[in-house]
């Protein structure tokens, strides 16, 4: 299964990275838990927290 998520932009220089992932990590975990996946917001962040890591690709299209 594929789920594509779009949560506000922002970097990993930003002070409240780790704040941020973790929140959109629950809500993330919340919204599959309606549709019967039942996986917590730690379990989420598990799985993300690694490609969260990984270098950044370089972006498609760039906004003024």
């Amino acid at each position: 299964m594929t789920i594509i998520d779009f949560p506000q932009l922002t970097t990993r220089t930003n002070p409240n990275f780790g704040r941020l992932l973790r929140r959109d990590a629950e809500s993330l975990a919340t919204s599959c838990r309606k549709h019967g996946l039942h996986e917590t917001g730690e379990q989420t962040l598990r799985e993300g927290q690694p490609r969260a890591a990984e270098p950044a690709p370089k972006p498609r299209v760039l906004l003024p």
